[in-house]
């Protein structure tokens, strides 16, 4: 029987080396040259390598960890990270532990940046459960580029309307979902600055540290469930392409 939702952490550990290494490479070549002598570009490797191996034992080993889980009952994979890289190696990382994972892009009937540039033109088309708040990114595709930010601004203002006039598309735009979630919604549909309204009580005791974690899941699984549907029934349904 497959389970309904499975929590995955994806961990990598290394060792925090590169600007050390660096500075001390730069300042041992320096010090050759200084002495009259070249060096040549395998002395180099191999003088990196030597430094490498000292360094080794006293290096700060960091630890990357990224989170996410598979929600098989709705079909989504989530995954706790800004990075596309990072979503993309934990999607590796998946597919080599699974054997096999096929997973696309949430792909909707109407275009996302054409709908919240709507929604910033026509305010009453927002639907009911989202909320503008007071952010915004606005693009244009022409020789420049152009790029507007928009921050603590009433996105009402007759400002916001002259961009759009132009010929501005809203690529970024900061919602509220039912007065329960507050994030950034970008254009490819990912999500970030997602913030829960409600937790569990951040005073538990330490031992209830692992409870307090299983209840947490829950309710942020059961949020971002609800809040997908939602965004995608705003963005016209799921598209069959």
């Amino acid at each position: 029987m497959k389970a309904k939702k499975c929590f995955v952490c994806a961990s990598k550990s290394a060792y925090c080396l590169h600007r050390r290494l660096t500075k001390k490479l730069a300042e041992e070549i320096k010090k050759i040259k200084a002495k009259g002598k070249s060096i040549s570009k395998k002395e180099q490797r191999e003088l990196k390598e030597d430094i490498t191996f000292g360094m080794l034992a006293d290096a700060p080993v960091v630890e990357e960890r990224i989170l996410g889980y598979i929600d098989n009952l709705n079909g989504f994979v989530v995954i706790n990270t800004a990075s596309a890289k990072k979503a993309e190696a934990f999607l590796t990382l998946l597919r080599k532990t699974l054997g096999t994972l096929s997973v696309v892009p949430i792909n909707t009937n109407h275009r996302p940046d054409a709908v919240m540039t709507n929604w910033l033109k026509t305010f009453s088309s927002i639907p009911e459960s989202f909320e503008a708040n007071d952010e915004c990114q606005l693009e244009i595709d022409n020789d420049e580029k152009s790029v507007v930010k928009c921050k603590h601004l009433d996105l009402t203002s007759d400002e916001i309307g002259a961009h759009i006039e132009t010929g501005m598309s809203v690529t970024k735009l900061s919602l509220t979902w039912n007065d329960r979630v507050s994030f950034v919604l970008n254009a490819d549909l990912t999500l970030k600055r997602l913030e829960f309204f409600e937790t569990q009580d951040d005073n538990q005791d330490d031992d209830d540290l692992t409870t307090k974690f299983e209840a947490d899941f829950m309710i942020m699984h059961g949020e971002i469930t609800a809040l997908l549907k939602d965004l995608i029934s705003a963005f016209g349904g799921l598209s069959d392409g």
